[in-house]
């Protein structure tokens, strides 16, 4: 520890460098009939086939100090079409990354950061979710790494803006003036702690790791302001989520498996960044509410072939006492992406996918009971930097058929293109690429 003393009391400095990172995805495809292809999706978690452009841009800045280092990580991140596409001079920029933390002398193991912060474990790289361990925080945290051992830990706190759930303001007029002011009558902050603790070892030259994780959730009462004079009191809420990831690693180059399976009750089924629209319980709160989330994702590859997987279950129910909710359901998807490698930089990949869910409520337009899906074929040749599943960049060609069943076709209104067909069709040309990303290391293992 006395390398991080050293640091953050003033030691001077020994070396420093400004590093860059990025991770980011653009292409563009057609329906095959002249318009924009259609964006199947059904799910919670969605297929990354048909994601729309979206980047990153890491700057980290770093300090060494007898052997000791402080970074500064700033990321900002642009989504949405482009000015190219759609001739506005706009963009959806924000800052995913605002952090600094320091490290004490990798023999310690020990580190702490401070700021705001995409906090992630393993992904599920087909369905580009994190089933475990995704949280965006403003807070603080530390880590312990040695000897096979983690310990990671992390606080934070957010007051979201929109749907008047945490925050809310109302223009009154003010004392002795004509012009009218802004009064914020609700403020109550989410806040939102984690602790992961995990072990690594080998038996036979394959690596093994398993982990548990858990959160809290606590978000105070308030009252908001409906209309006039009326008020709504707001109850306290919070919830909890545990979760272990069970991963093996190292049998081949580029091979890894996960499984995960994680139980969230109350606020904490739901994301720290969303605002539930419904499915609350009579007095208000979502402590009734829970989530079983069971997940596993794969790679195993040679020279010359690769097949990734990535399959997931979750049942969710809401706070309310309605037993036939059109909001409880049960979701199924599974992919697998088989590839051929040729040469040094060529591949052919192709993906099968199928979505389904199945809910006790009525769908909302047909007014009965159904099991919406989708299955999936695409063949994506392209171009990479060098042999494997997970090598970027990655410039390719997409053709995918989508295939909705009669009852998936309802879940869009029917002068919806969606509604109008089971068949829909996607070719475009596309690139995913990463390139030293500080938070974003799809697929293998972090």
């Amino acid at each position: 520890m006395n390398g991080l003393f050293l640091l953050l009391f003033g030691a001077q400095a020994q070396s420093a460098e400004l590093a860059m990172g990025t991770y980011g995805r653009a292409g563009a495809a057609t329906d095959l009939s002249g318009g924009e292809a259609d964006t199947l999706d059904i799910l919670t978690y969605a297929s990354r086939i048909g994601k729309g452009p979206y980047a990153e841009i890491d700057f980290v800045f770093v300090e060494e100090v007898d052997g000791a280092y402080f970074r500064a990580v700033i990321t900002p991140a642009f989504a949405g079409q482009t000015f190219h596409y759609t001739g506005d001079w706009d963009a959806d920029i924000a800052v995913r990354n605002l952090f600094a933390e320091a490290m004490s002398p990798r023999d310690s193991g020990w580190s702490a950061w401070a700021g705001a912060r995409m906090w992630r474990g393993d992904d599920v790289y087909l369905w580009d979710f994190w089933p475990m361990d995704n949280l965006n925080l403003m807070g603080g945290g530390g880590a312990y790494k040695k000897n096979g051992w983690e310990l990671r830990a992390a606080i934070g706190l957010n007051r979201l803006s929109s749907g008047a759930f945490q925050q809310q303001s109302v223009t009154v007029q003010t004392p002795g003036e004509v012009e009218a002011t802004d009064v914020e009558v609700l403020d109550r902050q989410r806040t939102v702690a984690a602790l992961r603790v995990g072990r690594t070892g080998q038996v036979g030259g394959v690596s093994l790791r398993g982990r548990v994780y858990t959160e809290l959730h606590r978000l105070p009462e308030g009252q908001r302001t409906v209309e006039a004079r009326l008020t709504e009191d707001l109850p306290a809420d919070r919830g909890f989520t545990i979760g272990t990831e069970w991963s093996t690693w190292g049998w081949s180059d580029g091979a890894f498996a996960h499984v995960w399976y994680r139980h969230s009750r109350g606020l904490a089924s739901f994301s720290e960044l969303g605002v539930p629209e419904r499915g609350y319980a009579p007095d208000g709160s979502l402590t009734g509410a829970r989530t079983h989330l069971f997940a596993v994702a794969g790679n195993h590859e040679n020279e010359r072939f690769g097949l990734l997987w990535g399959a997931w279950l979750r049942s969710f129910k809401d706070a309310d006492e309605t037993t036939a909710d059109w909001d409880d359901r049960i979701e199924t998807a599974v992919g697998v992406r088989p590839a051929v490698f040729i040469g040094r930089h060529g591949v052919i990949a192709t993906e099968f996918s199928h979505q389904r869910f199945v809910s006790s409520g009525l769908i909302p337009q047909k007014e009965s009971v159904g099991a919406p899906a989708l299955r999936q074929f695409a063949l994506m040749p392209g171009v990479q930097l060098r042999p494997g599943q997970m090598s970027r960049p990655w410039i390719h060609l997409t053709y995918a058929y989508g295939q909705l069943n009669d009852d998936a076709r309802w879940l869009w209104p029917e002068r919806d293109p969606r509604f109008s067909s089971n068949h829909h069709h996607r070719l475009g040309i596309g690139v995913e690429w990463w390139f030293d990303s500080a938070s974003y290391r799809p697929g293998g293992v972090r």
